[in-house]
């Protein structure tokens, strides 16, 4: 089998000169990066204790109350701390004095008479050791607050947790164990290692850049091996650039997966009451690594090589998510895996993901080959942004997306490559349908793609209406199965939702058809350029990662360009296939806020509320075959410049991306 292409007698200077101008751009935006982020984040202090919930109020501080603090340092160094005050808007001229102290120690290490005068209104008020504490790791020290002349109306107010969120601390009121904890930092040292993992991103980067020139101008690479390669590498990227839980609702399918490991090692996956146990190291994860910032990333990287030093399991305060399974057998086999080695919970994370992208790359590989037309599209839409980001969290939306794009491939190759039937290709595109009807229902539709075969590649009418009909039953039947109880509940139960207030239901638009269209139409009028823009990875973390709206243009040309045919290809959807087409795509994107209508949607709300243009990611290559025609052609192969501009693009995305990481 030839992986590559023959090789071109010769290559012009451009394309060298071209790669060269790409290298020095980039070193000079990362030199940009260097100096207005990286550099800068790299001086701040590392938050080693970060317990920042706190109640929406706070008491004056009066005379004579002292509170005290507790907590186990987890760094041999501290440098400092901080807790979370008020001035109530107004003017204090009241006295605190602060102490920091090791717990067993008879005198503090430092004190600070505070007057309140200078004090911010609802900020973190910081305190730095002259002498930073050395060997501190795994000691116990505290933060002694005592008001020495407060009054009701002349004193900050200081917060505490309405909870008690700190296991490892206590927080003591004139001697008594409260219930909560202070809203407090602990800071150690310098966060220096965030410029070794930007000299690893840049390494990894620049080879990215330079591995898809070569592969694409100097030894051309099939598209299908190519994808590999560039998968691979942009893999990477995201995985050093994100921590591990910092992709939308990743720390509930994390446990999820986590309840499949346990379920494969053979132990209880589950408490009395049904929520997820995990190993006590790992629990304190859901608490931390959620958002994408410096903080995250440098304690990702910090304890990578750490191995577990779990005393037992606990729970994890939420049951497995109601999703088929074999959504998470890749995750749960690569965090099983890392449990019976005994690693930390850093490897495991990347374990579980590991086998989850390879799915992934098994999934594009064939959907590439599979494309009777139009692989560049396949090629681009299975590597954006988005697509890399989930594709290298725990969501399921890997799985989905993997498994829809799959499926279209197969119907077009089914319906353009294929001369005649077998009862082997029924049997492929009954079982692709089936597995990915029940993992998101929106994406039933999808199967109906199969009505695009045209009946005479059936050997008799009775296989090809046989055939139509196991494919969309197999959808059904599996959809019922795994769905049913949700379906029913979503479109008519009346429940409290998440923004507010009681949701819409079925009934309530059955009354009023009108309001529901009204509904449609104001929600793209309010949110067409969010769906759009996120769809293509523009809203990177949990949507809180803006990338500029230059580079998302970039990639819808050349998704758009992927779509438009050289001169000599004959294959093409008639009319009434792309009606088809558009029919399902409609009902996608209606079936998806209408879903959310039901279960996110106060009735108070005029628009569809938590609808994410990635729910439309799985029909983003039916929605672009839409756009193909005979009138528009390409006089050349562009594949190569297309390739290597998405390349760079993604390369000055993951850049952007990284400054606004650390800069948090």
């Amino acid at each position: 089998m030839k992986f590559m292409k023959k090789p071109e007698k010769g290559i012009s200077v451009w394309p060298i000169l071209l790669l060269l101008a790409v290298l020095g751009l980039l070193a000079i935006l990362a030199r940009f990066s260097y100096t207005d982020y990286v550099r800068p984040a790299s001086d701040k202090m590392l938050v080693e204790v970060n317990q920042t919930d706190h109640t929406d109020n706070a008491d004056p501080f009066t005379k004579e109350t002292v509170w005290r603090q507790t907590f186990i340092s987890d760094s041999d160094i501290l440098t400092g701390f901080d807790f979370y005050v008020t001035t109530f808007q107004r003017k204090n001229d009241s006295t605190i004095r602060v102490s920091f102290g090791e717990s067993n120690a008879k005198t503090p290490l430092q004190t600070w008479d505070i007057l309140s005068t200078g004090v911010p209104d609802r900020k973190f008020l910081d305190f730095y050791l002259t002498n930073p504490v050395t060997d501190a790791s795994g000691k116990e020290y505290y933060v002694e607050i005592t008001s020495l002349d407060g009054t009701t109306d002349n004193a900050i107010g200081i917060f505490t947790a309405g909870t008690d969120p700190y296991p490892d601390g206590a927080l003591y009121e004139n001697g008594r164990e409260s219930t909560t904890d202070l809203c407090f930092r602990i800071y150690g040292q310098p966060a220096k290692m965030v410029l070794k993992i930007f000299y690893l991103f840049l390494a990894l980067l620049f080879v990215t850049v330079i591995v898809s020139f070569f592969l694409l101008y100097l030894r051309p690479l099939k598209l299908e091996y190519l994808f590999l390669v560039m998968a691979v590498l942009l893999g990477g990227l995201y995985l050093i650039l994100f921590p591990p839980l910092s992709a939308p609702d990743d720390y509930r399918h994390f446990e999820t997966s986590y309840y499949y490991s346990s379920r494969m090692l053979g132990q209880q996956g589950v408490d009395d009451d049904g929520n997820v146990l995990v190993r006590e190291e790992d629990y304190r994860a859901f608490y931390e690594l959620r958002t994408a910032n410096e903080q995250n990333l440098i304690a990702t990287w910090d304890s990578l090589f750490s191995m577990d030093d779990s005393q037992g399991y606990v729970s994890a305060d939420h049951p497995p998510l109601e999703a088929p399974g074999y959504c998470y057998w890749l995750s749960g086999a690569g965090i099983a895996l890392a449990r019976l080695l005994g690693l930390g919970k850093v490897l495991m994370y990347f374990f579980g993901k590991a086998l989850v992208f390879l799915g992934y790359l098994a999934a594009g590989f064939f959907t590439i080959r599979l494309m009777p037309f139009a692989k560049n599209l396949a090629f681009l839409v299975y590597l954006l942004p988005i697509s890399i980001q989930q594709a290298t969290s725990f969501s399921y939306d890997t799985t989905v997306n993997a498994l829809a794009f799959l499926l279209t491939a197969y119907c077009l190759h089914l319906t353009f490559a294929v001369d005649k039937l077998t009862p082997r290709h029924w049997a492929g595109l009954i079982i692709l349908s089936a597995v990915l009807a029940p993992c998101k229902v929106i994406y039933v539709l999808i199967s109906l793609c199969c009505l695009l075969i045209p009946r005479r590649k059936a050997q008799k009418n009775w296989h090809y209406y046989t055939g139509v009909a196991g494919t969309l039953m197999a959808s059904v039947i599996s959809l019922l199965i795994f769905q049913a109880s949700k379906i029913s509940s979503v479109a008519s139960d009346s429940h409290e939702v998440a923004l507010g207030g009681t949701n819409y239901t079925l009934d309530y638009f059955l009354h009023a058809p009108l309001k529901l269209v009204g509904m449609y139409v104001r929600t793209f009028q309010e949110y067409g350029d969010f769906y759009f823009t996120s769809m293509l990875g523009g809203k990177l973390g949990r949507l809180d990662i803006d990338i500029p709206w230059m580079l998302i243009l970039i990639f819808a040309v050349l998704l758009l360009l992927a779509v438009i045919p050289q001169q000599k290809e004959a294959l093409f959807l008639s009319v009434p296939a792309k009606a088809w087409i558009a029919l399902i795509c409609a009902g996608v994107i209606a079936a998806s806020m209408l879903g959310l209508m039901f279960d996110w949607t106060p009735m108070t709300s005029m628009v569809i509320e938590g609808v994410q243009g990635r729910y439309f990611l799985p029909i983003l290559p039916l929605l672009l075959l839409l756009t193909r025609n005979q009138t528009l052609v390409l006089r050349k192969d562009i594949t190569r410049g297309a390739m290597f501009t998405f390349t760079v693009a993604h390369a000055l995305t993951a850049l952007w991306a990284f400054g606004i990481i650390v800069a948090r």
